[in-house]
């Protein structure tokens, strides 16, 4: 039985799916809430956007271990490395400015102003924009360029031709 070369990739991919559900999650109710409130709330985004913060945590340590074997994969060409670079640096600020925005949601848990709710909604704005894009280079990684389902001893397929 061959050991997939690309093992990473698959634990990987086990992991993407909740960060980005809990992250559009608390975009959205955060969009709802934070318009129709005047007075000092803790926003309800902050129980989403916390686990969100710490699931990207392993998703972003098993993305890097992927991406160190799926640069090593025969037939790995330069179109799927510019892919997998622009996935990796978005991906990894994403998680870096969900860590941003779940300091300020908990340091000003207690006491959260419209201004900080406010700060909150367009950092999860920012948040789900850079995360599509990150999103979107890893589908073409998958769906366009087939990466994850190699096995040792196997060519990753080619991009298609013009």
């Amino acid at each position: 039985m061959k050991r997939s070369s690309t093992a990473g990739t698959i634990v990987h991919a086990l992991f993407v799916h909740l960060p980005i559900a809990l992250f559009m999650t608390a975009f959205v109710v955060q969009a709802i809430v934070v318009p129709g409130r005047r007075e000092p709330v803790q926003p309800p985004a902050s129980g989403l956007l916390y686990p969100g913060t710490v699931s990207a945590l392993p998703t972003a340590l098993t993305g890097l271990l992927a991406e160190a074997k799926v640069e090593k994969l025969a037939g790995f060409t330069p179109a799927m490395g510019t892919a997998l670079e622009f996935h990796s640096t978005v991906m990894y600020i994403v998680t870096g400015l969900a860590v941003v925005l779940a300091a300020i949601a908990l340091w000003k848990r207690a006491r959260m102003g419209r201004g900080v709710a406010v700060i909150l909604l367009v950092g999860l704005l920012v948040l789900v924009v850079l995360m599509g894009g990150g999103a979107d280079r890893d589908g073409q990684l998958v769906y366009e360029y087939g990466i994850g389902g190699q096995t040792v001893g196997t060519e990753a397929p080619q991009p298609p031709g013009p």
